[in-house]
């Protein structure tokens, strides 16, 4: 991966997005206020997984996200009310 690709810090995601990333096992993720959450496809299995946010450095942070891609908030959120 380019190191200087551009890509959303952490304090730019919002909890329950998707968004479009540079990763290791996968383009799409949901980032979860943590990590990004995606389902994997290994070995004939599927399966869910998870990888970390780019600033949390070597060797776990592997995601760059590039852009939101869709978002959904459920009644009684705060942003609804």
């Amino acid at each position: 991966m380019n190191d200087n690709t551009k890509y959303l810090p952490k304090d730019q995601l919002k909890v329950g997005a998707l968004y479009r990333c540079i990763a290791r096992n996968f383009e799409v993720g949901r980032w979860n206020g943590t990590e990004f959450e995606y389902t994997r496809n290994k070995f004939g299995m599927t399966f869910p997984d998870t990888e970390q946010h780019w600033d949390d450095g070597a060797p776990h942070g592997t995601v760059k996200p590039l852009r939101e891609v869709w978002y959904v908030t459920c009644k009684g959120d705060k942003e609804n009310e």
